[in-house]
């Protein structure tokens, strides 16, 4: 023999309205659908999005570290961090630019240190190559030009490999 459903009158968390419901065995209590989906996750699983995973992934992406580093710090699944993407978009152009973060942190380093003579040389080795560069030029004897023979063994017959037979020491005697 069955109970008797009982119905209770209860209040909406989010629209505060009385409403009768029945009773449930687990599961917030809403007086509409549309209510239940004014809560961001309407009580379902708790988001692996939060501001803390954000920040543990903008922390690894500022030391340019991989994809794999990121995920395992903000202890997600690569599924979870493509799913993060796509929900915020922004976050690509952001992780992206902090990636560039140690080339400028770098860079910024190099330019500071420049009062050295030696670290001032070599910057401008490498930036004013035409002035600055150190130019090696090779030539033949006396200072003329180098003649280079290339020779096409594919059109000519390359001269044929000569093999010679080893016998083992078994049959060296026989």
């Amino acid at each position: 023999m069955k109970k008797p459903i009982k119905d209770k009158i209860r209040t909406c968390p989010v629209c505060n309205e009385q409403f009768t419901w029945r009773e449930k065995k687990y599961g917030q209590i809403y007086c509409s659908a549309a209510c239940s989906r004014s809560i961001p996750n309407g009580g379902g699983r708790p988001t692996t999005i939060t501001e803390e995973t954000i920040k543990k992934l903008e922390e690894v992406f500022s030391l340019d570290g991989t994809l794999g580093e990121a995920c395992f710090y903000a202890n997600i699944s690569h599924q979870t961090y493509y799913n993060i993407l796509d929900k915020k978009p922004e976050l690509v152009e952001r992780f992206k630019a902090l990636r560039q973060k140690p080339f400028l942190l770098a860079r910024k380093t190099i330019v500071q240190n420049l009062n050295n003579p030696q670290y001032a040389f070599e910057y401008m080795k490498r930036k004013k190559k035409d002035e600055f560069s150190e130019r090696n030029e090779v030539t033949g004897a006396e200072g003329e030009a180098i003649n280079i023979n290339l020779v096409n063994y594919a059109a000519n017959n390359p001269p044929p490999i000569q093999t010679e037979r080893v016998s083992s020491p078994d049959t060296q005697g026989a």
